[in-house]
């Protein structure tokens, strides 16, 4: 028996993808009807149209999902890298 290391990353958390993409944050899913805080260098992701679409708040405060979104905490700095992922995910999705 042998060890090596293959570099594996299981992608199974918002924030395992951020850090896989090169993105700051730390990503969290909202379920419809729960509330969350929201900052100004945070990020939300939601279907829009039947698209996912990045929104960056308006405000800070408080935000009531009124359906599942991610919640991308301090990741708004990379907006062009979010963007570009749920982009390339929703070409490869059909």
């Amino acid at each position: 028996m042998g060890a090596m290391d293959v570099a594996w990353s299981d992608l199974g958390s918002w924030t395992a993808l951020l850090a896989a993409i090169g993105a700051h944050g730390e990503g969290a899913v909202v379920q419809p009807g729960e509330t969350a805080q929201v900052g100004a260098d945070d990020l939300v992701v939601r279907r829009v149209d039947g698209r996912l679409g990045v929104i960056a708040p308006p405000q800070r405060g408080s935000i009531t999902a009124a359906q599942p979104i991610a919640l991308l905490r301090g990741s708004a700095p990379d907006i062009d890298v979010v963007e570009s992922l749920i982009d390339r995910c929703m070409q490869a999705g059909g």
